[in-house]
């Protein structure tokens, strides 16, 4: 396959149909920063396993609750009939369901309608006449139909096999250990699964982690009796064993560690055919002595890493590389308390929120762990607010951040975690958002129900008076924090209801996912209407649309972008052709072209593209789509897909102003019927430039948004650069190319030595292009 070039020249000697891009001096935008991405929760199955230490709950601590729901019609002031959950789904064997008893001693709050500010607990939680109903302690007033209560309490942990005995080691921060008994037969008193994706949803994935290199194992354990053993096995089942080690225990509480290195080529990394047994990965300990029992305690199997986070090295490595200038802390934290977000993590609890489920399951980093991931990158930190925070939690999580170790508990904390001086003093801002598409359906196929308002009425009104009390809060700073409430960016109206009811929001996020595929037929079909969507949304679309509602209702309030990727879920294209869609190098010129058309047209200076790894996802007509990560894996191949490549590239460029451009002529345009989420013909920009401008350092993006043919660029300076340029591109030969199996899509580099005010270059199709230099 011959590479694309790239023609350069120092004078313009092109053809009359030759655009020239004057870059002035003067600011479009001012303080741009690069952008940024989703870091998404830890994925032991799948291609996300993001933390130093692979065991989830470590101190095996049991879990915690928070739930939203809503009251059905008929509540009185003592009963509250549960909305949109019917208790024959219930199912004991799966743990699916809330049985009787469940909620007995939470805390509830109702946070809208007519009795909202009550506050109490639930006496008694009952499966009655076909519905699950809440006992409140006290008469009161009734909440009326799908009014909104949170809920929260303790709940048992993440793993129900085995008892969490309420004692712990020596020293350790947790309260609890797990007490460890033989079962029947040779199987493991404790076992961690991993890397199961390919052996029990997309067989194609492969092994998404692969193990190698210097690894260490620590825990602390005793045993019932002097003499009782406790073997630890890691290994890769049917195909590699990298540990498997026997320690001899004692009836008082000791640690045991065991350092070992697994050789490159062990965890092999090689085609399987897809009826081949696909091996996952298992940590495990055994009782080799019948009746044999023992506590075990803050349990770790890491990579000891190079970086001080509690991330890898793999996330902290690719991150540097990209440079975001916003890292957005969404890990499912819906039905999480302040003080677990904050424990360490010996200490830190599994927790939940889906009437669906009654374990506590989802374990994740905390944060404090990633504010420093943050800092180690160096990004502006958003962090996802957990929906049932108490009044208290939103009080303290600003104290938390913001007040002098010597002025507040939670300040005093955070200098007790390793920080001294607030983080307000650390970040220029910090960005927090209410909840995650909190103005969800409640039911059906929200994938939040739980954790959801039940529309913008509700979830702005609510999302008032929770932003509000933070903005109350005694170490609150303006200048520092910056308070989100997320919008249904497809929804217009939904936009309206939340900004007429929320007016303590800075800033109003959206999420203009793009990449339908209803038509396929053709490359026009499927890639021309993709480059047209960021026009189509910042003219006639739904993003303009919201834009000018927000003018309307919060004038003063900023945009902003918390998702942004390919949603290509729906429709009937073959699964070959969508994956070499939304995995395909037309990824690396759409994604981050949206972005700049919504930073130059809308303003919008904080974007987070969705997320940082992900192999595939399951859509609803049974498909694996690979979606979401920008990056396939981060252990097994650590390959960067064209989207994360594309915003690579750019983000070496978006620092700064934007400043304006100006053309000599009009650009070229074709007309873009209405297709795949062009909802009306627009005409359609061939050829986009961006330019910005940093202290000395000056940079261009250039898009040739042709499918076919290329473009001649002149570039004229209003100053004299230094001689010297960088040039980096990424030209595919075809928009299918993809990176699954093989880097086939790249960023390619040229050094240019004879840079000057007039500069001409050949722009191949379908291409991106960043510039670098210095003004004399």
């Amino acid at each position: 396959m011959k590479p694309m070039v790239v023609l350069l020249c120092p004078v313009l000697a092109f053809s009359a149909g030759a655009i020239s891009v004057h870059v002035s001096e003067e600011p479009l935008l001012t303080d741009v920063i690069p952008f940024g991405i989703n870091i998404s929760a830890p994925e032991a199955y799948g291609a996300n396993q993001i933390l130093n230490n692979i065991i989830p709950n470590p101190g095996f601590e049991p879990g915690l609750y928070g739930m939203v729901f809503h009251a059905a019609e008929g509540a009185t002031g003592r009963r509250v009939p549960q909305a949109f959950w019917d208790p024959a789904w219930n199912n004991d064997e799966y743990d699916v369901g809330q049985p009787s008893g469940f909620w007995d001693g939470a805390e509830y709050e109702i946070v809208y309608g007519p009795a909202k500010g009550r506050q109490g607990r639930i006496e008694r939680f009952v499966i009655e006449d076909g519905q699950s109903v809440f006992y409140l302690d006290s008469e009161g007033p009734a909440p009326a139909k799908w009014d909104v209560l949170f809920v929260r309490r303790n709940s048992p942990g993440i793993d129900r096999s085995n008892e969490y005995t309420g004692t712990a080691r020596p020293g350790s921060p947790g309260k609890h250990s797990l007490r460890l008994v033989q079962p029947e037969g040779w199987k493991p008193a404790y076992a961690h699964y991993a890397d199961s994706v390919w052996r029990d949803s997309d067989r194609s994935a492969g092994k998404l982690f692969v193990v190698r290199g210097n690894w260490r194992l620590e825990f602390w354990a005793k045993s019932a009796k002097a003499g009782e053993r406790l073997q630890a096995v890691f290994k890769r089942e049917g195909e590699a064993e990298f540990l498997n080690k026997t320690f001899e225990l004692t009836p008082d509480w000791k640690r045991y560690d065991a350092a070992f290195n697994v050789p490159d080529g062990a965890d092999a990394l090689k085609p399987y055919a897809p009826d081949a047994h696909h091996s996952i990965l298992m940590f495990a300990f055994y009782l080799p002595q019948a009746k044999a029992e023992v506590l075990v305690d803050d349990l770790v199997l890491c990579r000891p890493p190079k970086n001080p986070t509690a991330f890898t090295d793999a996330l902290c490595n690719r991150l540097k590389e990209l440079r975001p200038g916003v890292l957005r802390f969404w890990a499912g934290q819906l039905g999480d308390t302040l003080d677990n977000q904050l424990a360490a993590p010996f200490a830190r609890r599994p927790h939940g929120f889906r009437p669906h489920s009654r374990v506590a399951w989802r374990y994740g980093y905390s944060l404090p762990e990633f504010l420093e991931l943050c800092d180690e990158v160096g990004a502006e930190p958003w962090y996802v607010i957990p929906p049932t925070f108490s009044q208290n939690d939103l009080a303290n999580l600003v104290a938390y951040l913001a007040a002098p170790a010597s002025e507040h508990a939670y300040g005093a904390l955070r200098a007790k975690l390793g920080r001294e001086k607030p983080w307000t003093s650390v970040f220029d801002f910090i960005h927090l958002e209410y909840g995650n598409e909190m103005w969800g359906a409640a039911s059906g196929g929200d994938p939040f129900t739980g954790a959801s308002a039940l529309g913008g009425d509700r979830y702005g009104a609510i999302a008032n008076d929770r932003l509000g009390a933070v903005r109350k809060a005694e170490f609150f700073n303006q200048e520092r924090f910056r308070l989100i409430a997320g919008c249904q960016t497809f929804a217009p109206a939904t936009q309206k209801a939340i900004g007429g009811r929320c007016k303590t929001a800075d800033t109003f996020a959206f999420a203009p996912y793009f990449g339908r595929l209803e038509e396929y037929a053709t490359p026009e079909d499927i890639y021309a209407p993709l480059f047209s969507s960021p026009f189509f949304q910042t003219s006639a679309g739904e993003m303009r649309q919201n834009a000018n509602i927000l003018k309307a209702t919060n004038p003063s309030a900023d945009m902003a972008v918390y998702e942004l990727n390919f949603h290509t879920t729906d429709g009937l294209a073959p699964q070959d052709v969508r994956n070499a869609f939304v995995a395909g190098a037309s990824g690396a010129v759409a994604l981050p072209l949206g972005m700049l058309v919504y930073q130059r047209d809308l303003g919008i200076t904080r974007q987070c593209a969705f997320t940082n790894a992900q192999y595939s996802f399951t859509a609803p007509n049974g498909q694996n789509v690979r979606l979401w990560g920008l990056l396939r894996d981060l252990e097994a191949t650590g390959r960067k897909r064209p989207t994360w490549l594309g915003l690579e590239l750019v983000n070496e460029a978006v620092h700064g102003d934007l400043l304006e451009v100006s053309y000599d002529k009009a650009l070229p345009t074709r007309p873009q019927n209405p297709i795949n989420g062009i909802e009306e013909e627009i005409d359609a920009p061939l050829f986009q430039s961006f330019a910005f401008g940093d202290g000395a350092k000056r940079a261009v993006v250039l898009f040739n948004l042709s499918l076919t043919e290329p473009q001649d660029v002149q570039l004229e300076l209003s100053n004299p650069p230094l001689k010297n340029a960088i040039h980096k591109w990424i030209a595919p030969a075809k928009l299918d190319d993809i990176n699954e199996n093989e880097e086939r899509v790249k960023i390619q580099r040229a050094t240019i030595d004879s840079f000057s005010r007039i500069y001409g270059l050949t722009l191949p199709p379908h291409s991106v292009h960043v510039l670098q230099w210095q003004r004399e």
